[in-house]
């Protein structure tokens, strides 16, 4: 992540992009944090950092999916389920607030411009498969293609492990979050290479988990070859 050439290049230019990179991979750390403690704090202090992600730009928002996630799946979990659920989703509401205060305090302006960007991101008109270009986009300017195919590989562990386990939140949250992340950019008509940012560390987290999965397999048939 340090040395990704996507990640380098836009925070040279500081671009909000860059900081909700920073409160997605800080959602993710604290859901996995939330799942494994339990507690209601723990679930609030996730759902924060969503709600800082969507106050820094508000497709940011995506990243509760993580806390929500890590919420319905952790069992046991005091004070319960639909309640831990109801405070991450006013903890992220209240940071989302504190560090946008004049959705509230301006909000005729705030629904105007609001209303204007999402139109703008409605009407330009891409010739080719967003789907294609912003797989181009990975491979070009963000990953190149030994460290992309060898997060697609973990990816494709991780589907397995969120089925049959173990560690089956771990790898939900790894997993369904660029997926969800990734389908929303493609319904934007307004392109940029750094809209990608977001993805970049779980991406990260899957390539690694390619690499060990594969170092563990040859490990294991170089063993069984001797």
């Amino acid at each position: 992540m340090a040395v990704l050439p996507l990640h380098v290049r836009y925070s040279h230019y500081v671009l909000t992009d860059t900081p909700l990179t920073f409160f997605v991979a800080l959602t993710f750390l604290l859901s996995l944090v939330a799942h494994e403690r339990g507690t209601l704090g723990s679930f609030v202090a996730a759902g924060a950092a969503a709600g800082l992600a969507a106050a820094t730009k508000y497709n940011g928002g995506v990243a509760l999916i993580m806390p929500l996630l890590a919420c319905w799946m952790t069992v046991p979990l005091r004070p319960g389920r639909l309640k831990t659920a109801f405070a991450t989703i006013a903890a992220s509401a209240g940071a989302f607030l504190l560090f946008a205060p004049y959705t509230v305090l301006d909000l005729p302006a705030f629904l105007d411009n609001f209303a204007r960007l999402a139109n703008q991101y409605r009407v330009a008109v891409i010739g080719e498969s967003l789907w294609v270009l912003y797989f181009k986009y990975l491979v070009r300017h963000a990953f190149g293609w030994p460290a992309l195919l060898l997060a697609l590989g973990g990816m494709g562990l991780g589907i397995v492990r969120l089925v049959r386990g173990p560690g089956r939140v771990r790898w939900t949250l790894a997993v369904v979050f660029p997926l969800v992340y990734y389908t929303m950019l493609t319904t934007q008509k307004i392109v940029f290479a750094r809209y990608l940012l977001p993805l970049t560390p779980t991406l990260c987290v899957l390539a690694a988990t390619g690499v060990v999965s594969g170092g563990s397999a040859l490990a294991c048939f170089a063993s069984t070859g001797a």
